[in-house]
């Protein structure tokens, strides 16, 4: 994995549904060698999945990482699934630590007491010692009202975000004109974001998180 590689995953976490060639005239590569490099990173698992979701405002959450303390009594793979039981949680790491076991935990809650709930859960896990709950900044989009035909063409979107406008303008019983249009007005409200789930360290590579205070 190399540092085109990762600028495709950029690209592709802010729009999935880019195009090859669009692709390929921002990063001076070939459309057939862009989609050969996306390929490859389906396959090895970097990029997991496509995905069509609703901002962070339209549905009032908000992203979350837990710092997670333990006495180091646990068996990992048995915390780990245990913390994934809960619905609000998106990805838990495990971090290399001199004393006990460290955790990160990436969650997405939706009002003050998911929020409570969520760090109540956490805190009263077996073996935690410590546990800290911080709000991630991150792009919140903005609250919209979707119209009929908007929800239409989400509703296929969700299913595979890259569908081609072909396909949905077939399922919805739209113009392929009229998808093209509504599928801009989506992203350009930011009500919507249209983005991949990726996990870097299936190209071995580390994840690296810094703390800074001050």
């Amino acid at each position: 994995m190399d540092d085109i590689d990762k600028r495709i995953i950029l690209e592709l976490d802010s729009d999935c549904r880019m195009t090859y060639k669009t692709m390929a005239d921002k990063l001076g590569l070939s459309a057939t060698a862009i989609k050969k490099r996306i390929t490859k990173l389906l396959e090895t698992g970097v990029i997991d999945r496509y995905l069509a979701t609703l901002s962070f405002e339209m549905i009032n959450a908000d992203a979350l990482i837990a710092i997670i303390q333990t006495d180091g009594l646990e068996y990992q793979e048995d915390f780990i699934g245990e913390v994934g039981k809960n619905p609000a949680v998106l990805q838990v790491s495990s971090v290399a630590c001199g004393k006990g076991g460290l955790y990160f935990v990436f969650a997405m809650t939706s009002g003050l007491t998911a929020l409570s709930d969520f760090g109540s859960f956490v805190r009263t896990l077996e073996s935690v010692t410590s546990a800290e709950i911080h709000v991630l900044i991150y792009p919140r989009g903005k609250k919209v009202t979707l119209t009929k035909t908007q929800i239409r063409v989400l509703s296929q979107l969700v299913d595979d975000p890259r569908m081609s406008i072909v396909e949905i303008s077939e399922l919805v019983g739209m113009t392929a004109r009229r998808v093209r249009r509504t599928i801009v007005e989506l992203q350009e409200g930011r009500g919507i974001r249209l983005a991949i789930f990726w996990n870097l360290g299936k190209g071995g590579l580390n994840e690296v998180l810094l703390r800074i205070e001050w």
